[in-house]
């Protein structure tokens, strides 16, 4: 179904109240919930228009009267906020508003919860990122009828639920591979360390034998020290002589196995240094890497941030509007690339707002509402992943104070025409 959003019938609705008059709070109240009840019945009757009227009176009531500054209204208003959500992301395709909405509702009352029959996976999601806007934590609870009694909504949302559940089990999926990359890098991250602790150890051990290699070498120089003495002695008594030298010769043997294993062992800590020192310097040229890598992309992620904003700003509004409604939309756009609408209308048109209709290679219009930036236009991106196919058709209305539609650039039976160019793949 195609629907407007709920902001115009807001508007609208707030000037018709401001022109009769505050009511009291008790009746505001009692207001609001009739119009509840009016939104939950058209809405298992799948009545949108009564759906859009009721929620519209229900908001600008509460809004006209503070009834959420209130304690006693607190609730009532929340749960009010809740409905308008859900007409917004099921009913207007349209979910940035309907996060808005949430957000209303839960700074007034945190515990808010989808109506029964009403959550679906869209309006989940819409809920779930309202909470991590204003830091609740997302939970599961139980839904509940906002007004006691309400009837059960219909099969209206069926298939959109189904797309949705493809959509989440996707996004499960996802978020399943990424679990087990990061814990494949811990296991990675600490089979290194523990390859670090084996080359300490091994360093450690090396050093200790090096010490006490060098404590058997004084022994051993002392040792030859002994037997050159008794060598002497030996020289003078000859006839034990020649047994003292060989025995002399083969300690003096024995010392020198004892030195060439301690130089080996030597090296082979010296080794061991060495090879410890690369991969601390690997380990650093990674980590290196790895941080210039991530300063390029915080790099990218600002600079396209910055140029969605320059191209959402669009250019300097013109001091004469050539027509009652203009909009600054090229003469053709790049398929599946998004693009950005700004639209200004006269003054004497007295437009409150202006929404910009499309649809490309199907039936029906997808209507978006344009919101007011700081150069004085109405604006609003058109995702790339719609712009498919050869053309876009679209036409755009403006609207009054009274929702009156007060100028119109294309007509729904005869829109305009922008040619859609094909983009060369990407390498």
């Amino acid at each position: 179904m195609k629907l407007v959003s709920t902001g115009r019938i807001t508007g609208a609705l707030l000037l018709a109240a401001a022109l009769g008059g505050a009511a009291r709070a008790a009746d505001a109240v009692a207001e609001i919930e009739a119009h509840d009840k009016a939104f939950l019945a058209a809405y298992e009757k799948g009545e949108t228009a009564k759906m859009k009227s009721a929620i519209g009176k229900a908001v600008a009531t509460g809004e006209k009267n503070h009834v959420g500054d209130k304690p006693a209204g607190a609730g009532v208003m929340a749960d009010t906020y809740v409905l308008a959500a859900i007409l917004e992301v099921d009913g207007n395709e349209n979910h940035a508003a309907g996060v808005k909405d949430f957000v209303k509702a839960l700074k007034l009352k945190p515990d808010v919860a989808i109506p029964q029959g009403m959550s679906t996976s869209s309006v989940k999601a819409a809920l779930k990122e309202a909470r991590l806007q204003i830091g609740v934590a997302p939970k599961e609870t139980p839904t509940k009828d906002v007004v006691a009694g309400a009837p059960a909504p219909g099969a209206a949302a069926a298939g959109e639920a189904k797309d949705d559940a493809k959509q989440k089990a996707l996004a499960e999926q996802q978020a399943r591979e990424a679990t087990a990359r990061a814990a494949q890098a811990e296991q990675e991250k600490k089979a290194e360390q523990d390859k670090k602790d084996k080359a300490d150890r091994e360093l450690g051990d090396a050093k200790t034998r090096a010490n006490q290699l060098e404590k058997d070498k004084a022994a051993s120089d002392k040792a030859l020290a002994d037997a050159n003495a008794r060598a002497a002695q030996l020289e003078r008594d000859k006839a034990d002589r020649d047994k003292q030298i060989t025995d002399l010769k083969a300690k003096v043997a024995q010392l020198e196995k004892q030195r060439d294993e301690r130089e080996k062992v030597l090296a082979e800590a010296r080794a061991a240094g060495d090879k410890e020192r690369e991969a601390r310097e690997k380990v650093e040229r990674e980590r290196q890497e790895a941080a210039a890598k991530a300063q390029a992309a915080d790099d990218k992620r600002k600079h396209d941030q910055q140029e969605r904003e320059r191209l959402l700003a669009g250019p300097e509004l013109p001091a004469k509007l050539p027509e009652p409604l203009h909009c600054a939309i090229p003469d053709e756009a790049p398929a599946r690339t998004d693009l950005y609408v700004h639209c200004a209308a006269r003054a004497n048109v007295k437009a409150k707002s202006i929404v910009f209709y499309y649809r490309a290679g199907g039936a029906h219009y997808t209507s978006v509402p344009l919101d007011r930036n700081g150069k004085g236009w109405f604006a609003a991106v058109i995702p790339g992943a719609r712009l498919t196919g050869k053309a876009l058709q679209y036409y755009i209305e403006a609207f009054d104070a009274k929702d009156n539609v007060a100028a119109n650039n294309g007509k729904e039976a005869s829109p305009n025409i922008l040619p859609l160019r094909s983009t060369a793949p990407r390498g």
